[in-house]
């Protein structure tokens, strides 16, 4: 730091102290800091984000009913309850994370939350039918967590919170006197207290579900929540469910699943150069999977200690795949690609650089 800037530095924090205002926010660009820990997130979001769920972030999770957005907020939590990645993008498991789970729509099943390996009396659930008992509860649970534990790690999951209405649209019935847009002001103004208050120095992740709704007078569709919840939101990735897994047992179907879009839309977390647009998964009544064990794509590459698969080329219509393996070709089906990084312990490369590594936890 040239001497200048450190004088300047030294000078504005005497500002700050005099003005009785925390000087430890005063920095210059070397202080900007990435997310303080992580949630692990599926494996699918993962490659999607290129990261995890990013403490000091907000994520928003959008998607129209039946799609699979209770399904991630369930799968954060789990793994919320047993560890986290701190700042250096390694894993410490413990059982410190404090998760606030804010239910609105009063569809959360405990029975389903035990099948998926969560211990409900570990999580904080507040029930809310309004904006404002949400963001009260939310407040004052962070206020007693904070106040406790000044370092503790906090993921808050608001299940939903765009079709969620106002205290005062709940309160009157809809007629002219009505105003419209309530919800959606009351939804900017919690976001932006509780950025404000909470997440701008201590260690809270926001995962915000929130629905969609076709686009009437346009194609697409819409989510939620208006503006202010775009604006918030540091990653928005929208699921979309294109049809259901089923099988067949003594002549009748069932349905054990269903198969899920998740396409990315918004991604300030975003280190690579590129990142995926979209990608498919399915959900079943354990969690979230992927549609294969590994992503089979050209130019994918998979490593076992030294050892290094680069796939090459891989025909869809015919099943073939021509796989390098340490500078010689070979040719075989996508099974038996699959079969073989399986069987000598092949991890995928996400990404070049770094930190593709925190990501094959």
């Amino acid at each position: 730091m040239s001497k200048n800037i450190k004088d300047l530095m030294s000078k504005l924090k005497k500002v700050y102290k005099a003005k009785k205002r925390d000087d430890d926010i005063v920095g210059t660009g070397a202080n900007i800091l990435p997310p303080t820990f992580y949630i692990k997130a599926p494996k699918p979001l993962q490659r999607l984000m290129g990261c995890h769920f990013p403490g000091r972030r907000i994520i928003q999770v959008s998607g129209r009913p039946n799609s699979g957005k209770t399904s991630t907020a369930m799968e954060a939590i789990r793994e919320a309850q047993k560890g986290y990645f701190d700042q250096d993008k390694k894993y410490v498991e413990s059982e410190d994370v404090i998760v606030i789970f804010v239910d609105t729509e009063k569809k959360f099943s405990i029975d389903r939350a035990i099948r998926m390996g969560i211990d409900p009396d570990r999580m904080l659930k507040i029930d809310a039918s309004t904006i404002e008992e949400a963001a009260f509860g939310i407040e004052q649970s962070l206020e007693l967590i904070f106040s406790e534990t000044p370092k503790a790690k906090v993921l808050v999951i608001i299940d939903s919170v765009g079709n969620t209405p106002s205290a005062q649209e709940a309160d009157k019935n809809i007629d002219e006197t009505t105003q419209l847009a309530l919800s959606p002001k009351a939804i900017k103004r919690m976001l932006r207290v509780i950025n404000t208050r909470y997440m701008s120095k201590k260690d809270v992740c926001m995962l915000l579900i929130n629905t969609s709704y076709a686009n009437i007078g346009s194609v697409g569709q819409v989510n939620s929540g208006g503006s202010g919840m775009e604006y918030q939101s540091s990653i928005i990735i929208q699921l979309t469910r294109i049809g259901d897994i089923l099988v067949t047992r003594a002549g009748e179907k069932y349905v054990k699943g269903i198969k899920a879009k998740a396409t990315l839309t918004k991604n300030h977390n975003q280190v690579a150069d590129m990142s995926l647009k979209y990608i498919q998964f399915e959900i079943e009544a354990d969690g979230i999977k992927s549609l294969d064990s590994f992503n089979i794509k050209n130019g994918n590459s998979f490593t076992s200690g030294e050892d290094k698969i680069i796939i090459d080329k891989f025909n869809t219509k015919k099943d073939e795949v021509t796989y390098v393996l340490n500078g010689t070709a070979y040719n075989c089906t996508k099974a038996e690609i699959i079969t073989i990084l399986e069987n000598d312990n092949y991890e995928e490369v996400i990404k070049e650089g770094d930190s593709e590594e925190w990501l094959r936890i």
